[in-house]
């Protein structure tokens, strides 16, 4: 039998597909890298349960009871929730209720990129106020990372929605309750990716402190993204 000639062009259009396809399977997936979070464990310094009122004067059924607890994930982020870490203000104090302006020492333990807040605000504040702050320590130095109304976060309660002026803030959660539902308003959770000005560093603890204006920040969940 008559053997046929070998096409160059084919084996030169072969090799060109296996180096394409190669440069594909290596390349493609270095886009896809996953992110790497660590949940942080707030139980032991949350002072205020989800079906509990906010505070003195407010009605029972004033609270947060519709939130999910335990791991919770959030727009492709995980949380452990445990409870609420409610800090005053001059608002709160007006209106007859009492919470700690600064809870300390929080542990962390660990070198991250970001840090990613699941919050709100009770009241509202003037725009780009700093209502609160959390602050780094590491063994070297400490830093603060500041927490602005309307550029990060706005109150919880709300009848018309509209953006926060920082696009790495955004709405992770919409509920109600009975109180909420009777003012025809519903309730709103954020979640902001704030940049670890201590990226370098361990960070060991770190403080979530009120500012003592007339808008209360609180906490519900705190995740670190490497």
């Amino acid at each position: 039998m008559k053997e046929r000639p070998v096409s160059w062009i084919a084996v030169i259009g072969c090799a060109l597909c296996l180096v394409f396809v190669t440069a594909v399977l290596v390349i493609v997936p270095s886009g896809r890298k996953s992110k790497t979070f660590t949940t942080v464990r707030l139980q032991g310094f949350t002072n205020l349960a989800f079906n509990a009122r906010w505070w003195q004067w407010r009605q029972p059924q004033d609270n947060l009871a519709t939130f999910p607890t335990g791991l919770v994930r959030l727009d492709g982020v995980p949380y452990k929730v445990s409870g609420i870490i409610q800090l005053h203000s001059a608002g709160i104090e007006r209106e007859g209720g009492r919470f700690p302006d600064k809870i300390s020492g929080i542990p962390l333990n660990k070198k991250f990129r970001t840090l990613r807040l699941l919050y709100g605000a009770a009241k509202s504040e003037s725009t780009n106020a700093t209502i609160g702050r959390i602050i780094l320590h590491s063994d070297k130095e400490t830093a603060p990372i500041n927490i602005r109304y309307e550029d990060h976060v706005l109150d919880c309660w709300f009848n018309k929605d509209w953006p926060v002026n920082n696009p790495l803030s955004k709405v992770v959660w919409v509920g109600s309750n009975v109180v909420s539902i009777g003012e025809y308003k519903q309730l709103r959770i954020y979640s902001t990716a704030f940049p670890n000005p201590l990226s370098n560093d361990v960070i060991k603890v770190f403080d979530f402190v009120s500012e003592m204006k007339t808008a209360a920040p609180f906490m519900l969940g705190i995740t670190l993204e490497e």
